[in-house]
Formats: C-alpha cells, structure tokens, sequence
C-alpha cells in the first residue's frame, strides 16, 4: 500500500504484480493473502518469474524489474512456471500463460529479502 501511496494511485490502477514468489509453501500462501487484502480476491494478475531465471539473491530484484518493463515494452504478461498449488489461485489471479497487457495500467514488482528488507516497486508507462 505505501507503494502505491508513493507513487500516487489505487489499487484499480494496478494490471499486474510480479510476485517474489519463491515457490515457499508459507512465503506464497502470505504474499497472495496480502495481495488479496490491497487488491481484493484474484484482484490482480499475478506471476512469480524466479522459475524462469532463477533466485539470484542480491540481484533478484533488478531482473524482475526488467521483466516488468519488458513486459510493459511488449504489452504481454509473463506467466508463472512450475505451479505446483491451486490453493494459491483461490486468492490471486496467477497467470499460467502469457496473456495481454493493457499499458493504461501500472505494474507492481515484490522483492523481500532475508532479515526484513522488502520493497514493492510501481512501474508506469511513460506515455
């Protein structure tokens, strides 16, 4: 929420998160409950792209920012690989497969770390 306070808009403004998503039974079932509480139940599209490229730790965050401008550049959402629960898609839309993006939209990219260091980034089309 202080991300999108920061950056000035609602949660109706938002067509999609990148999750951290790091395939955690308990660290997802707690993301997809937070995203449900600012976003509403399968109130957002939502993907976790760590199974496409890997946990790079440090550098996690910056990749995933980059498949959120990419997918923001392209007008396409990337999907999450490898799910495993449908739990999770009780409480958060997940995408499975790639599917459009309406660049009207602003984006939202998780990142937490070890030892309580967690940022959400907005990211917004220039136009």
């Amino acid at each position: 929420r202080a991300a999108l306070a920061d950056a000035g808009i609602e949660p109706a403004q938002v067509g999609y998160v990148n999750a951290h998503g790091t395939a955690t039974d308990v660290g997802d079932a707690v993301e997809a409950e937070s995203l449900a509480r600012v976003f509403g139940p399968r109130g957002v599209p939502v993907s976790a792209t760590k199974a496409l490229h890997g946990h790079l730790i440090g550098a996690g965050g910056a990749l995933e920012l980059i498949a959120c401008v990419q997918a923001l550049r392209r007008g396409e959402l990337p999907r999450s690989a490898n799910v495993r629960t449908s739990a999770l898609e009780e409480i958060a839309d997940v995408i499975r497969e790639p599917r459009a993006f309406d660049p009207s939209k602003s984006m939202v990219s998780n990142s937490f770390a070890f030892g309580g260091s967690n940022v959400s980034l907005v990211v917004q089309s220039p136009d």
